[in-house]
């Protein structure tokens, strides 16, 4: 990496990959074929504020449930492409596999999913947006009756937010720098001024979705946490920060050289907790601020035992394996649930504290009903 993207320039201008302006198609011939086959229903019933509490309270029982009862994961995370129009020196998903499941197999398996007892959805990437069907996977979703969040670069948001924002509970688009210099950290120009309208139009589309920006903290944007925070308040969202992950068992990537040393990742987040008990609209719980505050913490991670990550090509993904568990085209979920080898990988997963992701750690707290997550889920579910 060339010097850590020269360090404060991120990189000359002449090294930043050039891309052409993405087409996007028209979408709104497909408009009459959305959710070809599913019930008509109509938009904006995401997370209006009558029903957020009653949300959050199905969410916490899912994982009671999950814990004592059916000891059954109940959140599908799918990755629905590997592709992606950025070039993000930190990421360790992008190129897992060029084949990609199709629309009306998602729906299958979005639909056996749900008779399995799945209640909630992650959609990411890759670059979900650049599916031409992610429409009709966000609304087959929310017709099938999953609670659906959609994670995303923000570039083509201006133009797909009236097609997808309708049928979303949640959208979470992440930004690194509070100005163009995230165009240069993610290798596409353009793309901050996109995600900002994309933010501003998905408000408008449907205003009682939640919506929030996600920053990752690395060596390049330690300095630029109160510029985030002021850029979050200045949209009117909230906003999550994250610790960086470095390598995956089944990534050749290595983030390692972006990684904060534990003496930065302390003063970062202490001065992260600091804004959020100002009163800032920050997701994290302090729980998890806490985790990296004075040498990260150990946790045990039940994230396995919580979600299922399923990849663009079918493949059940294991975070702990280099090779997947299996593939939803050969073997149905039930028969995944039932696997033996699922069992072990979650009782090993409980020995692991290696990610430091936002998801993964205040899932670890949660799971324990540590005070301080359930209060900082509650915040970030219940507020916009």
């Amino acid at each position: 990496m060339p010097a850590l993207l020269q360090q404060g320039g991120l990189l000359p201008q002449h090294q930043v990959r050039r891309r052409a302006p993405i087409q996007v198609p028209d979408t709104a011939a497909r408009l009459n074929g959305v959710g070809k086959g599913l019930s008509d229903v109509g938009g904006g019933e995401s997370l209006k504020p009558g029903r957020r509490l009653g949300y959050l309270l199905r969410g916490l029982w899912a994982i009671v449930r999950t814990r004592f009862i059916s000891h059954r994961p109940f959140l599908l995370s799918h990755l629905v492409t590997s592709r992606c129009n950025c070039s993000c020196p930190i990421c360790l998903w992008r190129g897992y596999s060029d084949e990609e499941l199709s629309t009306e197999e998602i729906v299958s398996i979005y639909e056996e999913a749900r008779e399995e007892g799945f209640a909630a959805l992650v959609l990411w990437g890759g670059e979900p947006l650049l599916r031409d069907d992610i429409d009709r996977i966000v609304r087959a979703a929310h017709e099938i009756g999953f609670v659906t969040l959609l994670i995303t670069n923000g570039y083509r948001l201006p133009e797909l937010a009236d097609l997808i924002c309708p049928y979303l509970n949640a959208l979470i688009v992440s930004i690194d720098f509070p100005s163009e210099r995230h165009d240069l950290f993610r290798g596409c120009p353009g793309l901050f001024g996109r995600a900002v309208a994309g933010i501003e139009k998905a408000k408008e589309v449907n205003p009682d979705m939640k919506l929030s920006i996600n920053c990752v903290i690395t060596r390049l944007n330690k300095d630029e946490v109160e510029g985030m925070i002021d850029l979050a308040d200045r949209l009117g969202v909230s906003i999550t920060f994250e610790s960086m992950n470095t390598r995956m068992p089944f990534s050749s990537r290595d983030a390692t050289p972006f990684k904060l040393s534990p003496e930065e990742e302390s003063q970062v987040f202490e001065l992260i907790r600091r804004y959020k008990l100002r009163g800032h609209r920050i997701n994290n719980s302090i729980a998890y601020l806490e985790t990296f505050i004075g040498g990260k913490k150990r946790f045990e991670c039940h994230s396995l035992e919580v979600s299922l990550c399923l990849q663009s090509n079918g493949d059940v993904r294991i975070c702990l394996s280099p090779r997947p568990l299996a593939n939803l085209r050969e073997v149905s979920i039930g028969e995944v649930l039932r696997m033996r080898e699922l069992r072990e990988y979650q009782r090993l997963g409980r020995r692991c504290h290696i990610c430091n992701d936002y998801g993964t750690v205040e899932c670890a707290h949660v799971w324990r009903f540590n005070p301080q997550a359930l209060l900082g889920a509650a915040f970030a579910f219940l507020s916009r």
